[in-house]
């Protein structure tokens, strides 16, 4: 009778404590449904001693705590439950994602490999060929890495010299007017362009690298060889990680050339804020100090601090940039004029279609100059450009390009006041 007994009470706790822990795992279900993950994380974690070992509790417990950045537990989770049900591939998926997330990047892969193997539902297969990119690309940044293009490209510039139409222009208010010769009014001409940029990156760690890239351009106009210029440059910076957040400072010197002489010398410093807001926004903040060096006329040489805000985009085969700027212009030195204040905002956009690119470029910046003319009015310019091009891809390394550009600039002052049409196509080659 004694046994009896015993065995009955003992049989009465056990289906309590059974009944209780269902309990529990219910209210876990409950939670991970409606998306509350950390209270299902205290729960879970509350209640381990007891319930780890039951596959649906290690389930809640590893998931709660994979959703909420505790990579640890969920790998303990499961690799028990992939240990103990190999034929899963749900427990095997999600030990491949607490793999990755802790960087260990070889058995991330080996896992995905392994599901992949088993052909899963076509969503299940393009969310691992997501992680095996992002594999890629983790390994990639780990990695030094060098590029470099080579453009040649071919065209024609309604007004290569940034000239008026106009006949005569007004002095002293109108007070008198002058006649302009045919050099100081638009000139046309076809032209020829070689474009090379080289970069190399190299990683300090995970979270930080620097990078150098050097840039070379000359453009022959055939019409007048005074007016062909080169450009060469040098940038050196870095890139910083802090969470969704990038820091990159840069230090950027470029040289002109115009007609084979010493023209101007550019130097500037950039810091640059990203923040990776979600896979389709990254805004970003940037102050910029130029420092212009005009080697023909000491009258434009200039200090210019100058902010940009705005915010990159990618929707998949659209992707693209829109800013706005403000700068003003400080003399670097007494004698030093043309100084202005400038407000402006851009738009860069590409879709990917097919095996090419359509881009395009919008431009507007207004430009209020400080100090009023000798001859002219206090001036104030409205530019804008509006550009579309089309990028065909023929392999990896070798691209064509066709792209044609309109330009306005609406002055106060008459003799700046112009149009410009540029027409280009070229042929890239990426290695």
């Amino acid at each position: 009778m004694k046994k009896y007994i015993l065995f009955s009470l003992v049989l009465f706790l056990s289906s309590h404590t059974w009944a209780d822990n269902r309990s529990i795992i219910s209210e876990l279900s409950t939670l991970v449904e409606q998306h509350r993950y950390e209270d299902a994380f205290n729960l879970a974690q509350e209640h381990s001693a007891e319930l780890e070992g039951d596959s649906q509790f290690d389930f809640l417990y590893g998931f709660s705590a994979l959703q909420i950045g505790k990579f640890e537990p969920a790998l303990f989770s499961f690799e028990r439950l992939s240990a103990s049900h190999p034929q899963v591939q749900r427990y095997r998926l999600e030990l491949a994602r607490s793999y990755f997330y802790l960087d260990n990047l070889e058995q991330a892969e080996k896992e995905f490999e392994r599901i992949l193997a088993s052909n899963p539902p076509a969503n299940v297969q393009a969310n691992i060929q997501r992680f095996l990119d992002a594999i890629a690309a983790k390994r990639q940044a780990l990695q030094s890495r060098t590029q470099t293009s080579l453009t040649l490209a071919a065209g024609y510039d309604s007004n290569f010299n940034s000239a008026t139409d106009a006949q005569k222009i007004a002095l002293f208010d109108g007070l008198f007017y002058a006649t302009l010769s045919p050099a100081q009014r638009r000139q046309d001409s076809p032209f020829m362009q070689l474009r090379a940029i080289s970069s190399h990156s190299r990683p300090l760690s995970r979270l930080s690298s620097w990078d150098v890239l050097a840039y070379f351009n000359h453009r022959w106009v055939s019409e007048d060889n005074d007016y062909s210029l080169s450009g060469a440059g040098a940038q050196i910076g870095s890139r910083h990680l802090f969470g969704a957040w990038q820091l990159r400072p840069s230090l950027n010197l470029t040289q002109y050339l115009l007609g084979g002489e010493e023209y101007q010398q550019d130097l500037s410093l950039s810091g640059d804020v990203f923040w990776q807001i979600s896979p389709q926004f990254q805004p970003f903040a940037r102050l910029n100090l130029l420092r212009l060096d005009n080697k023909i006329n000491n009258d434009t040489d200039k200090l210019r601090p100058q902010i940009e805000s705005g915010s990159s985009f990618n929707f998949g085969a659209l992707n693209g940039q829109i800013s706005v700027n403000y700068g003003q212009d400080f003399k670097a030195h007494r004698s030093a004029i043309y100084m202005r204040d400038g407000l402006g905002a851009s738009l860069q956009a590409q879709y990917r279609w097919g095996f090419g690119d359509i881009y395009t470029q919008l431009l507007w910046q207004s430009s209020q100059y400080q100090e009023k003319m000798a001859l002219f009015s206090k001036r104030e310019d409205n530019f804008g450009l509006l550009l579309l091009g089309y990028r065909q891809h023929l392999n990896s390394q070798f691209s064509l390009y066709a792209q044609v550009s309109q330009s306005e600039n609406d002055s106060t002052v008459k003799l700046y006041q112009y149009s410009r049409t540029l027409a280009e196509t070229g042929l890239t080659w990426a290695f």
